[in-house]
């Protein structure tokens, strides 16, 4: 999938950053997330996830969980994404995200529940519009995380031992 907002960093070619962050985005369907629980400590759990041209990732899930009851407090996450499977041994990559989320509506719930039906075909039914999703008898909901910063790591790409510090900007 192409990227309607352009990546920036110092030295880099948007292009190439591109192709960079949607082929980690592509190389798994399950991210790492942290929230900042009640007391303030750090909180993590795992989700799948689709993504969409805005770089917005999307996830699935119940709004009885300690993640959103968290995000609901402070929408402030942290995101992790990277293909488990690596083995180290051929290039390390990754991204590092940071931004808010908070629950998908209008427009942007319609996009999400459209990403996560491609992403994951078994949910095509319950997820074909938000009428749908409340028919389902599903508890889970659509949650948008919207980066404000990526750190990509891609060894293949940029080098060894090598952080990219991205921007995000509107096209």
């Amino acid at each position: 999938m192409g990227l309607s907002v352009i990546l920036r960093a110092e030295g880099e070619s948007e292009d190439v950053l591109e192709e960079s962050v949607s082929s980690i985005l592509d190389s798994t369907r399950l991210l790492g997330l942290a929230t900042i629980a009640s007391d303030g400590s750090p909180a993590g759990c795992n989700a799948y996830f689709a993504y969409d041209s805005e770089c917005r990732l999307y996830i699935l899930t119940p709004p009885s969980t300690e993640h959103i009851e968290n995000l609901l407090r402070d929408e402030r996450i942290a995101v992790l994404v990277a293909d488990s499977q690596q083995t180290g041994d051929g290039g390390k990559r990754g991204l590092q995200i940071t931004g808010t989320a908070r629950l998908a509506s209008g427009d942007v719930l319609a996009e999400g529940l459209a990403a996560y039906r491609d992403r994951f075909p078994a949910t095509r039914e319950a997820l074909a519009s938000e009428g749908a999703l409340d028919a389902s008898g599903w508890e889970s909901r659509i949650y948008v995380l919207i980066p404000e910063h990526i750190k990509v790591f891609d060894e293949q790409t940029f080098g060894v031992e090598r952080w990219i510090d991205v921007s995000i900007a509107k096209s």
